[in-house]
């Protein structure tokens, strides 16, 4: 019974840590430009050049010169930040297909960790042991 209580708590802990990775997000490598950012409506990434980051959740283009960060929380836009290009140093866009796909096997070992939390569980329950 010991060895089990040993490796629940190792097991939960995994399942602990794949929880919170699940709230991420990742950007790519590369760097791209405001533009691009304006484009392609993801999350962005912008780093200063007095190295300050700020994230936003989209990037605006309007009047073909002027950008501005969106900042949304729980579905509602709360700040409209206008950007200063001159004090811009990177520009990092989400990486929506790495970002998918760590929260797809995320969601698939939690739940056969579940399972097997189970199993281990409720199996040696069901024998009366």
């Amino acid at each position: 019974m010991k060895l089990i209580k040993i490796n629940l708590k190792v097991v939960a802990q995994f399942l602990a840590l794949l929880i919170l990775s699940q709230g991420c997000t990742t950007y790519k490598s590369g760097n791209a430009s405001l533009y691009d950012a304006a484009k392609s409506g993801s999350k962005t990434k912008i780093v200063k050049k007095n190295g300050k980051i700020e994230t936003y959740s989209k990037v605006v283009l309007i009047d073909s010169e002027d950008f501005y960060g969106i900042k949304w929380i729980n579905n509602k836009t709360t700040d409209s930040i206008i950007i200063d290009t001159k004090e811009v140093k990177k520009v990092k866009l989400e990486n929506k297909k790495l970002n998918t796909t760590i929260e797809d096997v995320s969601w698939a070992i939690s739940w056969i960790g579940g399972l097997i939390l189970a199993i281990v569980y409720v199996y040696p329950w069901m024998l009366g042991e």
